[in-house]
Order: C-alpha cells, then structure tokens, then sequence
C-alpha cells in the first residue's frame, strides 16, 4: 500500500513547494474512498501553521491512493460537481509556445474563505491534474465550479498553476476564473552540471541535488553520471548533493558555494560524498519502559540562512523520521554534518518537552529540542549521548451517535496537532516524512513526469485518526495538553454539523486536554444528503 502527496505552504500570498514535508499515512483505514474522504476532510479543517509567521493554511496539493486490487479506484469521484474547462498557454520569453512543459493544478481558492489555500479537490473533480503542454503550448483542466463535502461548499475564485522545465525556470501562477484562460511567460534557467565521488574516490552514478528555494524546482536528467539542468533561477542558493545508501549510511556534500546567473554555467565536478554524521539517544527516564508507539523525527538545517520558502538566501532543509526502540533508544545513521538539528518525540502518552524558540514567542505547538553542531566538539562523525526531555500527554475518548442517538460504527475520528520546523513550516505531531525517501522515489521514477514522480511516500498510521467500533466508541492518545485541538468526526454516509463563527470560519469542532485524564466527548452526525 502506498501513499502519495505532496506538501503545500501558503504565507503571505506566496505560494511555495515545499519537499520537505507532510505525510499523512492512511493506509490503515478500511476503504480507499474513507482515506480520501478523512484527508479531504483535514484540508478542509487544517489549521494555521505558525503564531508568528502567519501561515494561513497547510494542506495537501493532491492525495493519491494505491493498493493491491484497488488502483482503479484511486481516482474515485465522491462528491461530483459542476465543472468548467480553463486554458492555460506557456510560451517563452518571445512569446513563442512552449511544448513539453509538465503542468500541475496544484490548488484553488474559493470565494467564502479568501485568505486560505486549498489543495486540488480530487474527491470532487477527480485527478486529472497533472498535464504536458501541447504543440501550442496548452493544457486544459476541468475544475470544479465550487468543492467541499456536503453540505458545506466552497465557490472557486482561483486556480494555481506550477509548472517544470529542463530549460526554464520553474514557478506558479495563480489565475481567476472568471477568464477563461491565461497565457503565462516562462523564462530561461540557468544552466549547471555537477557530476560527484565518494570518499575513496570512486565516481557515484546515482546522487540527487537537493536546491533551496525556488531552485529546488529545476528538473535534471542523468547523462554518464551528470546531473544537469538549465532550468534554475538567478541567485545563491543553498546547494547540495546527497546519494542514497542501502545501509542506512546515506552520502552528503556539503553546502556548496554555487551562485547562479543567465549566461554562466556552473560546472563542478567530482563533489565529494561522504558519510553523514550519526546522531544516537534516548527518550529520558521517566517515560516508562517499554517504550511504545515511539517516532522521532530529526529536521535538519546544514547552513541555517532564511526561512526554507523566501526569496532571498532561504535555508535548505532535511528531514528524516525513525521509529523509537523499546528501551527508549534512537538511532540516525547519517543526518547532514553541519548547521543545527531539531528532535521531536512521541510515543504512547508523552510528547517531547520543547525548549524555548527565542523567534516564536507563544506558540503554542510542538517545537523539540535543538542541536547546534557547529558549536560542538564532534568526532569521528558520532554524535553519542542525546537524552530527550518528555511530558505526558493526554487522551480524548469520543462517542459518536448519529441524530436517531444509536451509535455509528466506521466513523473516522481525528485530530491534526502541530509539530513545527524551524525556518520551515508545520505538520500533524508524528509525521513520518523523510526527505530521503523522496529523493528515493525520484530516482526510483526518473521516466515520469516531473509532478508525478515529485510525490513523496509514505505508509504507516496517522496516529491521530481512528475509527469507531460497533458501540461508536473511538480513542485519541498522545494529544499534546493545554493546546486548542481541532476535530473531525465522520465518513462517506455522516458527517458533523458545522457551526462557522469569525473566529472559526471552517466550523470546526475544538477541544483543549487540561491533564492526563482522559477526557469523554460525545458527538453527534447528520447523514449527508
């Protein structure tokens, strides 16, 4: 079973790919459809990302299902709309068309919610959004008239555009709906080469350059263990190359100092590769042993510079997630050698006790402990000895029955709280996503187009998403305490009833755990019409 997305961030009116995070692995929920409809939902319900950066939403550009048996079914329309065709043309800095530019539909706004973004609705329009450019430089898609589920809709306003090109400078653009189509200028790239070794010297044949910002969305192609493009924008942006190892102990460059501008190309040949460094510890002793349900995630910025989506000197960002053994240990082969290191930890009934972030007083979500590791004495590329502080958490016992008050047995039930990247964005607590497996799945898929090998993978339990038993019974553990906590409850037949407010515009339901006792909730759906 697989699990494929890819992560959106929206700030101030900015919309940027990110790769680096937000996988939600549905895998354990009974039906493709239920999957969808549950992460539907949470893009419908997700809430701002960050206190002092003001992030409106983070969501999910497209999420896209398949199984044994079941990849037919992927693409299933739940919830089918009203739909318009948009023309979209891509021509070059002559206003020539461009053929062969791949073209995603990534998201659209909506009329009664401005401010947020909101990923391509699949279960209303389907998944047909990632397109090539013809001949004369048009790609068409069907989008939906308005999207939602039932009965709370949403009017279209906008849709968002991104585009990739071997040879021009990839980006977005996001058009009103109330044309019908919109021609959009791309511009040429600039060009470079990097070809790398190991650290006995022998060439490496498979690598990846992991780019900061908006270079991260130039495409390459392997030519006699090159990577070349011509599609990167002017500036400095932070670059390095990382080749993936089948033991764990994946290779790293280092930051390298690469500047790019029209007219000038980079080449840089036999770039060293080598072993990252490895970062061991374990949960602090008063969580008990066994440890169980235990995930820590390392978020790693090798040249911390500005936040990951700006303009100017952005900071390059890794993440890598492991399991939590036992006895409470951890272990990270090969993170990248220099910069600082974030740790968040969950396990059943405790969270990572956060140290303080100077740049973000008040927030009230899950930020870890940091590492500087250019301030440490490190040797023999071993980072031995690191204890995690934890708290307790909490849990929140629900009942959900429907308006006839018999209980409804296969009702989802989840909440989505926030574990927050420096420099970066936020994602739901225990968040699986590793940047290493991306890169795996990009190279696993160099022959698809670009938009739909960019997906990053990921198979394992949302740990924040259940379904109820006969008795409509569902249990929520390891929910952070003293934190406003959104929450949905619902499947393809019954769903709750919103009650929108100004402060609450989706009408979400919330709730707040003030200890370790759980806490009992009732909740009551209506069926959809």
């Amino acid at each position: 079973m697989q699990l494929r997305l890819v992560g959106i961030i929206y700030c101030n009116r900015a919309l940027v790919l990110v790769e680096i995070f937000l996988v939600l692995a549905l895998s354990t929920f009974p039906t493709p459809s239920v999957r969808r409809t549950l992460a539907f939902a949470l893009l419908l319900f997700s809430q701002p990302a960050l206190a002092v950066v003001t992030f409106v939403a983070v969501t999910f550009a497209d999420v896209a299902f398949a199984e044994d048996g079941d990849n037919g079914d992927e693409a299933k329309i739940l919830y089918p709309v009203a739909t318009k065709p948009y023309t979209l043309k891509v021509v070059d800095e002559n206003n020539q068309p461009l053929r062969g530019v791949d073209v995603l539909a990534a998201g659209i706004r909506c009329q009664e919610d401005p401010g947020s973004w909101y990923g391509w609705p699949t279960p209303n329009v389907g998944a047909d959004n990632v397109m090539l450019t013809d001949a004369n430089g048009e790609v068409t898609v069907q989008y939906p008239v308005r999207f939602g589920v039932p009965p709370n809709w949403f009017t279209t306003t906008t849709i968002d555009f991104r585009f990739s090109h071997p040879h021009f400078v990839g980006g977005s653009v996001e058009v009103d709906t109330a044309a019908e189509s919109h021609t959009h200028q791309l511009v040429a790239g600039c060009p470079a080469h990097f070809s790398a070794k190991d650290d006995v010297g022998n060439q490496v044949t498979q690598f990846y350059v992991a780019i900061a910002g908006a270079g991260g969305l130039a495409r390459w192609t392997l030519n006699e263990g090159e990577l070349s493009t011509g599609g990167i924008p002017e500036g400095g942006w932070q670059t390095m190359l990382v080749s993936p190892q089948s033991d764990g102990r994946h290779l790293f460059s280092g930051i390298l100092p690469a500047r790019y501008a029209q007219g000038k190309d980079v080449t840089i040949r036999g770039i060293s590769l080598t072993p990252g460094l490895r970062l061991t510890g374990r949960l602090a002793d008063n969580v008990p042993r066994p440890v169980t349900h235990g995930q820590i995630t390392a978020w790693c910025l090798p040249k911390p510079r500005g936040q990951v989506y700006e303009d100017k000197d952005p900071s390059l960002g890794w993440s890598q997630a492991i399991d939590i053994e036992q006895d409470g240990t951890f272990n990270f082969p090969s993170l990248p050698r220099s910069g600082t290191v974030q740790l968040i930890a969950v396990c059943r009934s405790w969270v990572v006790e956060s140290d303080a972030v100077a740049d973000r007083p008040g927030d009230n979500r899950i930020t870890g402990i940091h590492i500087n590791l250019d301030e440490l004495q490190i040797v023999d590329n071993e980072l031995p000895g690191i204890i995690v502080p934890m708290k307790p958490t909490g849990t929140l016992e629900v009942t959900v029955r429907k308006d006839d008050g018999s209980p409804l047995e296969g009702a989802t039930v989840a909440s989505w709280p926030n574990q927050v990247y420096d420099k970066g964005g936020s994602t739901i607590l225990g968040s699986e996503y590793s940047s290493i497996d991306a890169i795996r799945h990009v190279l696993d898929h160099a022959d698809e187009p670009y938009f739909k090998r960019a997906w990053a993978t990921g198979s394992r339990q949302h740990r924040y998403s259940v379904t109820t038993d006969a008795q409509g019974h569902a249990v929520l553990y390891d929910l952070p305490l003293k934190m406003e906590h959104g929450l949905y409850v619902g499947n393809e037949e019954y769903r709750q009833e919103s009650n929108p407010t100004p402060d609450n515009p989706r009408g979400e339901q919330r709730f707040t755990l003030v200890d370790a006792n759980p806490m009992q909730l009732g909740v009551q759906v209506v069926k959809v019409e």
